[in-house]
Formats: structure tokens, sequence, C-alpha cells
């Protein structure tokens, strides 16, 4: 394997090297895109964890006789290998061992399979109502994101893995989702260095942060035009700083930029603004990204200044990320770690002096959510909402679990939306039981446009106020922030892992030392 040098390159190379492809749509387009790894005109590739990664990779490989990159956003670990506590969760245990250790484990099972970047950590600041960001930031203190953030960057870079943290310039008041409609932050440059960009800066100074990847999102007082991902006076701000590493676009698929801008014209635009690679819309095929950007560019959109300063910085950041990881496979311990937070990490809140175990001489029902389902004719089910909740299936574990653990409950299984019947149910099985104890959910993904309870099960638990006795909820922590009020308010992050140690903590066998990382506001009077 060679390194690539600027001035051996041709135009058709330096072109395809500032494109970060999004793996291919078709067998024309799979050969087109290893036809142009063969010509040393693709700067990286990202590998979707289908059932043919290992082979494309090896493809790809086979291919390039340079170091292309080869990436995904592995937020939660190797989507092939070992889970990761999510950034919420890392930010209630709040230790940056922790977190460089979850980040050397998703790397060095990164490195093993072939690949050599990551598109995170996420480094965003959490707000109340914030769609498809809560779970995956540390939290809303900055110093707590900042050094958790640090901590993780430098677990990826020791094992020689490329770094894209994200989203810049951030936008801690922003509370749309990119993927949807165009986000808008109100905060200004200097508002930006003294919060948002702290954990950026602090890495520069501390780990010389190796990438960044920007978000599309407006901010119109410093540009009025432009979001954050085709504007040249916010790239600048963080490249005024000192970062000189590499920048890449978020994905142009989101309605965020391309409803806009439109799915071609929008990557010229992008490298006029600086950045040094581009990621297209996937529903873009490799060819149509690369003659899209090589029209820009012959139209004058950006300059050759600018490309072979992209191009300079993409193979810089191929050239770091060719350093061996320390290890080949984890060991036992690491899988331990990752596997007990996972289902450990628990934050806990009483009220009136209560302790967290119920008391066992009352008579409980206990109401669990789960994922809605749609009924098919032929007598199939199949989920509309993204996996990753309590499907029905998963309910029914956790009933009989239930059952076994409190002699004598009772328990009802509802779903998100839930039909009357379920609601009445549950209200004529309170009628007959001394307390009520609610295990919720909610996922949060790209595409929800709502991330809290549905007004349905918010007004199901505050009918039963006055029996409720406690809330297990699982995901995003603000959903349940209008009852933060609640006797017992346990709060997990992994569906299908907290809830056993939430059961034994209800039980009196386990109190939970984390904190919550995201502060709630007060409940009006």
């Amino acid at each position: 394997m060679k390194e690539l040098k600027l001035s051996d390159l041709t135009l058709e190379q330096k072109i395809g090297q500032v494109i970060m492809a999004r793996g291919y749509r078709d067998t024309e387009d799979k050969a087109f895109l290893l036809e142009m790894i063969k010509k040393k005109a693709v700067g990286g590739v990202q590998i979707a964890f289908n059932d043919t990664y290992k082979d494309f990779i090896r493809e790809i490989k086979e291919a390039a006789d340079y170091p292309i990159l080869l990436y995904n956003d592995m937020e939660r670990g190797f989507p092939k290998g070992q889970q990761i506590p999510s950034a919420i969760a890392l930010g209630a245990v709040n230790d940056p061992a922790i977190a460089y250790e979850a980040a050397r484990i998703t790397a060095i099972e990164a490195k093993a399979a072939g690949m050599n970047a990551v598109c995170g950590p996420v480094v965003d600041i959490s707000c109340p109502g914030a769609l498809c960001k809560v779970h995956r930031t540390f939290g809303d203190d900055v110093a707590t994101i900042s050094e958790l953030g640090c901590a993780m960057i430098r677990g990826y870079q020791d094992e020689g893995v490329l770094v894209m943290a994200k989203h810049y310039p951030g936008g801690s008041d922003m509370t749309d989702d990119p993927h949807i409609r165009d986000g808008v932050s109100w905060l200004d440059e200097q508002e930006l260095l003294e919060k948002d960009l702290v954990p950026y800066l602090d890495s520069i100074r501390n780990n010389q942060l190796s990438g960044i990847m920007t978000g599309h999102v407006m901010f119109p007082k410093i540009d009025p035009v432009y979001p954050a991902t085709l504007s040249a006076k916010l790239v600048s701000i963080i490249r005024k700083q000192g970062f000189d590493g590499v920048m890449i676009t978020d994905s142009m698929a989101m309605m965020g930029i391309c409803r806009k801008y439109g799915e071609r014209d929008v990557l010229g635009l992008a490298m006029a603004a600086g950045h040094d690679l581009i990621l297209p819309s996937y529903r873009l095929s490799y060819r149509e990204s690369y003659d899209a950007l090589m029209e820009a560019y012959h139209k004058g959109v950006f300059t050759p200044e600018q490309l072979d300063a992209a191009v300079s910085r993409v193979l810089v950041a191929q050239r770091n990320a060719q350093k061996p990881a320390t290890a080949t496979a984890l060991t036992e311990e690491q899988k331990q770690l990752m596997d007990e937070l996972n289902g450990k990490v628990l934050c806990a809140t009483t009220q009136d002096g209560c302790s967290l175990e119920l008391d066992s001489a009352k008579k409980k029902l206990f109401v669990l959510l789960c994922e809605n389902e749609f009924r098919a004719e032929n007598g199939d089910s199949m989920e509309i909402t993204v996996k990753g909740g309590r499907n029905y299936p998963q309910a029914l574990q956790l009933k009989a679990r239930l059952l076994e653990e409190f002699p004598g409950c009772e328990v009802e299984i509802i779903q998100e939306f839930p039909h009357s019947e379920h609601i009445q149910a549950v209200c004529n099985r309170a009628n007959h039981c001394d307390e009520v104890i609610f295990f919720t959910f909610v996922v949060g993904s790209s595409y929800y446009a709502n991330e809290s309870l549905t007004k349905r099960v918010e007004y199901l638990i505050g009918t039963l106020h006055e029996k409720l006795a406690a809330i297990v909820h699982i995901g995003n922590p603000y959903a349940v922030e209008p009852f933060q009020g609640v006797k017992r308010l346990l709060i997990g992050f992994v569906p299908g892992k907290c809830e056993t140690y939430a059961i034994q903590a209800l039980k009196g066998e386990y109190v939970p030392p984390y904190t919550l990382p995201v502060h709630f506001r007060p409940l009006e009077k």
C-alpha cells in the first residue's frame, strides 16, 4: 500500500478523493465505485452493516492500493460487535476512564474488521425538546461533555481510528431534527466559542483532534443565508482557532439541506464553504455524486486552490488512519464491563423521604408500555416504529418476570398509542390495587418528529396520580419531565437490559449510584 501525493493526482482523482461514498445502490453502481477506487478516485466509503459487509470491505481492500478511509457512525460500538453504553448513559456514569475504554473497544473491533474511521463522538449539548439528539449526547453540562468527549477522542485515536466529532458548530438551543426540517440556532459567534465549541477547542488543544463533521443548522446571527454545512463564515470559526484536521459534511440526504438546495448542487456549495470531504445523499449513486461535484468544479463553484487544500487534508487523514490498533480482539474483562454498564446505569430519584423499595404489603399493578403493531390481513404483525423500544414478546417476558418477583401483583400491557380498551382495562385494574407502577420508554431516532410519551399515555399516568408509586422509564429522560415529582423515578437507557436492575431497585436489592446528566425544568405551578 502506497500513500498518495497531491502532486501525482489528476483532476479526476482529486474530485473523487473529496467524496465519502455512501456504499452502492446496485451492482452497476458497485462496479463503478470499485473501478474508481482502482483509479485512486475515492476518498472513503461508508460501510453499511448488512449481511455482506465483510465481502464488501474485502473487495474494497483488494481494489485500493492506497489508504482509503472506511467508516460508519458506531455510536453504540462496532455494530457487529460489543455494544457500548449510549452517550447519555456514559454521561450518567461520568467517568472519563470508562468513556476512553468504550472508544477503545469500538476502535479495536472496527480495526479488526478493516475499518479505520468513526463519525463521532457526538459532542452536542442536550436541551429539552430536542429531537434525534438527547440520547446521543453526554448531557447538558458543557464541562462534562468536553471531558468525556475528549476521553473518547483519545480512545479512538490511540487505536489508530480517525475521529469526526459532531455536529459542529452545535446549536444548544436548537430542537428541530435536520433530518426532517431546517434547524435554527440563535447563538452568535462569541456564545458558540464560550459554550458549544468548548469540546472542540479543548480537544484541539489536548488531543490534536483529527476530524470534525458539520451539521445542517442555521445560525442567522452569524450567517443569515447559509446553514453551517454551506457557510464559509461558520467553517472558518474553528479554522481560526487552530483546527487543521479534516472537515466532513453530514449527510446531504437530510431534508434540512436538500429540500432547499437540492441533492446535487449542495455538493459543490459545501466544498466552496471549506469542507474537505463530502457525504452525499444516499439517494444518489456514486457516479451521480461524482459527476455533480465535477460539474460544480467546472462551473467555478469552488476553486482549484480549495480543492487542493481539501485533498491535502484527506491524504493526511488517510495516512493517520493507518496506525494499527494495540489489540486485534477484546478481552473478556472489556466485554463484561460494557455488558454490565448497559444494564446497571440507572438514575433514580425519590420524593417524600421514601426509599426505592416498594412496600411489599401493598397490591401492585404494573403497566408495561410496548411498541405499536400493525396486524396484516394474514395475521402477521409488523412494527411500525423503529425497533429499539419494547416489542410485545419482550413485554410478555417482562410481565412474567414481574409476576415472579412480585407475587400477587397484576400486569397490564398497553401500546404506545393505547386503544380505549387498553386504557379502560388499566383503570379497572387500578381500582383493585393499592399502587400503580408504569414501565415506559421513548426511543430516540431520526425522522421521529416527536420524542415524548403519547398524550394518551401521559393522560393515563396523570389520571392515576393518586396511586402512582413509580415510573421506570427507558430512553429520552425529558419524556418523563412532567412526572418528575413521582414518588420513585428510575431512568435507564438500554431497553431489555435496564429493566432487570430496575426490578432489583424496586425490591431494595440495588441502589443506582448514577446521576441524571440532564436537568429538568421546574414544573409550572
